[in-house]
C-alpha cells in the first residue's frame, strides 16, 4: 500500500508541476519544484475522504482539478511568451481552433484523421489513470493519520514558502506557481471587470464618428491599383535589437530600392503599432483596416459584427474591385464579405499539390505568380487587394526556393524541395539557438517575393509591404517601440508618396531608426485623408 501511495503522488506531482517546453524555467530543478497545486489538492481529498460526500463524486472533483493545473499552465506559459500578453481565458480559449490548425494543417487527410483519434485516446487515458491515483489517495486518506501527517505537512510547507517569499521579495522557487489560484484570480477578475462589453463599444462609436468627417471617395488615387501586402511575423523587434541582423535587414532593402528605382518606382517608409505582439495577425489586420484598436479574440468579432465600414467596404463603394488573398486559409471564411472584399482567394482556390510548407502549405512565391496570372490581368475596374503571407510564419522551419523566373513559380513542384529545412519544430522552438537566423532567413524570402511582385505590376499602383506583429522570439527589452512594424509604401506613381511624407513617413525603404510610430488603427484614417479628394 505504501509503494502505491508514493507512486500515485509521484504521478499527480508529474500531472502537476511538470515544466512545459517554452516555460522561462530552470531545469532539472523545475521537475523538482513542490506542486502547491498537489498540495491544496491533497487538503481537499483529506476533507472529502472524511465527508457524506460520495466517493465517487469526490473522485471526479479530484481528477477535473487536477487536469485544470496542466491546462490553465498551457495558457498561463504560453501567452506571455508568444503573444506578450498575460492569459485571458475567457477569450483565449477562442483561439484553441486556431492551434489546433496549427499542429495539423501540414498534415495529409489520413495523418489528420490519425492525429485526432490519437489525441481522443490520450485525453481518455491521462482522465482514467488520474482517477486511478486518486483513489489510491483517497483511501489513504481515509485514515485519519494519514490524513492529520496530510495537513500538518502541507501547512509546514505553505508556511516555509511564505517565509522563504517574505525574505526574497515574493519569489519562491521552491514551490512551483499555484495554478488552481490564478483560475480563481482569473474568476474574480472576469466578474469584476466585463470590459469588452464597454471599451469595444466606445472605440467603434470613436471610429464611426471619425469616419463620419473623413472624405471616402478616393479621388486623388486617380484610379490606381491599391496593393495592401502584409508580411507575416515582419516587426521591429529581431532588427532593432540585433545589430548584426539590423544590418543584414537594410542591405536587403536597398537592394530592392535600387531594383524598384531602376523600373521607375519610388519608396516611402515609416513605423506602425498594432495592439498585438508575436501572434494574432488577423487582429492586426482588422485593427489596420477597422480604425479599431484590436488585441484579442473578442474585441476581433465585436468589431467583425459591428456596422463599422472597413477600408476595403469603402473602397468598394468609391468604384474598386475588392479581393482578399489568404493562402492559409482552409476554409470558406464568410467574414471576408462583411470586410467589404467582394473575391476572395483561400486555400481551395490554389492548384498546389507540390512540397507542403508549413502554415500556408504553398510558398508566397507561387501564391503571389497565381495572382499576377489570373487577377491582376482580370479586373476591369481598379483593383484594391490584400494579401496575407505565409512564408515568414513561425516556426520557420522552411525555406523555399526563389525563381527569378516567375513563370517557372505558377509551377507547384518548382518548389521541390525547400531551399534550406530548419532543425526546428513546435516542441524545441522556444529553445532553439538558431530561431532568430530561420527567421531572418524566412524574412527574406518573403520580402523578395513582396517587392518582386511589385516590380511586374504594369499599371499604375501603390503597394504598401507592411508587418502584421513582431516574430514569437524573445528579444531584449526595446522599450516602448516593441509593437513597431515596418510599413513601405512604394509607387510608381510618385505624387501618390507625398501625402504621407508629413505623416510620419520618411523618403526611402529603410525607415527611420529613430523615427515615431502610429497606431495601427490609424492607418484608416490617414489614408482616407491622403487620398479623398471631397471635403467632408
Amino acid at each position: 500500500m505504501t509503494l502505491r501511495l508514493l507512486l500515485a503522488l509521484a504521478g499527480l506531482q508529474l500531472l502537476t508541476a511538470a515544466p512545459l517546453p517554452w516555460e522561462p524555467v530552470a531545469r532539472p530543478w523545475a521537475w523538482l519544484q513542490a506542486s502547491t497545486d498537489l498540495g491544496v489538492l491533497m487538503l481537499l481529498s483529506c476533507a472529502m475522504a472524511h465527508s457524506a460526500a460520495p466517493r465517487r463524486l469526490a473522485l471526479a472533483a479530484l481528477t477535473a482539478l487536477t487536469l485544470l493545473v496542466p491546462l490553465y499552465r498551457f495558457g498561463e506559459t504560453l501567452m506571455p511568451v508568444f503573444y506578450s500578453k498575460s492569459f485571458e481565458p475567457w477569450v483565449d480559449l477562442l483561439e484553441v481552433p486556431g492551434l489546433i490548425h496549427l499542429v495539423s494543417h501540414d498534415r495529409g487527410p489520413l495523418v489528420q484523421s490519425g492525429m485526432a483519434v490519437g489525441a481522443l485516446a490520450a485525453v481518455t487515458l491521462v482522465v482514467w489513470l488520474t482517477a486511478v491515483l486518486w483513489r489510491v489517495v483517497l483511501r489513504a486518506c481515509a485514515g485519519r493519520r494519514f490524513a492529520l501527517v496530510t495537513l500538518l505537512v502541507t501547512q509546514a510547507a505553505f508556511a516555509a514558502a511564505w517565509v522563504v517569499a517574505e525574505g526574497t521579495g515574493g519569489r519562491v522557487d521552491i514551490l512551483r506557481p499555484c495554478m488552481l489560484r490564478a483560475a480563481v484570480d482569473d474568476v474574480g477578475a472576469t466578474l469584476q471587470n466585463k470590459r469588452w462589453h464597454g471599451e469595444v463599444a466606445e472605440r467603434l462609436r470613436a471610429a464611426d464618428y471619425e469616419l463620419a468627417y473623413t472624405p471616402k471617395d478616393l479621388g486623388k488615387l486617380r484610379g490606381a491599383d491599391v496593393y495592401l501586402l502584409f508580411v507575416e511575423s515582419y516587426g521591429r523587434s529581431v532588427v532593432s535589437t540585433n545589430a548584426e541582423a539590423g544590418a543584414a535587414w537594410q542591405g536587403w532593402l536597398r537592394e530592392h530600392e535600387s531594383d524598384l528605382n531602376a523600373a521607375g518606382w519610388q519608396a516611402i517608409s515609416g513605423w506602425m503599432a498594432p495592439s498585438v505582439h508575436g501572434g494574432g495577425s488577423s487582429w492586426a489586420h482588422l485593427e489596420f483596416l477597422s480604425g479599431i484598436k484590436v488585441e484579442d479574440r473578442r474585441a476581433f468579432d465585436e468589431v467583425l459584427g459591428s456596422t463599422v465600414t472597413p477600408l476595403p467596404a469603402i473602397a468598394r463603394a468609391a468604384g474598386y474591385d475588392t479581393v482578399f488573398v489568404q493562402p492559409a486559409m482552409p476554409r470558406p471564411w464568410p467574414e471576408a464579405k462583411i470586410l467589404g472584399f467582394e473575391r476572395h482567394l483561400f486555400q481551395p482556390a490554389f492548384a498546389y499539390d507540390g512540397y507542403i510548407y508549413h502554415w500556408g502549405r504553398m510558398p508566397d512565391q507561387f501564391a503571389l505568380e497565381h495572382v499576377l496570372t489570373e487577377v491582376v490581368p482580370n479586373h476591369t475596374k481598379p483593383l484594391f487587394l490584400q494579401y496575407v503571407s505565409v512564408s515568414s510564419h513561425a516556426p520557420f522551419r522552411l525555406l523555399p526556393p526563389y525563381h527569378d523566373d516567375w513563370t517557372r513559380a505558377g509551377d507547384a513542384h518548382a518548389f521541390d524541395p525547400p531551399a534550406a529545412i530548419f532543425d526546428i519544430t513546435w516542441a524545441n522552438y522556444t529553445s532553439h539557438p538558431g530561431v532568430a537566423d530561420a527567421y531572418l532567413a524566412c524574412l527574406e524570402y518573403s520580402l523578395k517575393v513582396a517587392f518582386g511582385f511589385t516590380l511586374r505590376l504594369q499599371s499604375p499602383s501603390l503597394v504598401f509591404v507592411m508587418g502584421d506583429h513582431q516574430p514569437p522570439i524573445h528579444c531584449p527589452d526595446v522599450t516602448a517601440r516593441h509593437h513597431d512594424v515596418p510599413v513601405h509604401i512604394v509607387s510608381n506613381r510618385p505624387e501618390l508618396l507625398q501625402p504621407w511624407l508629413g505623416r510620419g513617413f520618411t523618403a526611402g525603404i529603410v525607415p527611420d531608426a529613430e523615427g515615431a510610430s502610429a497606431s495601427a488603427s490609424r492607418f484608416i484614417f490617414e489614408f482616407l485623408r491622403a487620398y479623398g479628394e471631397k471635403p467632408r
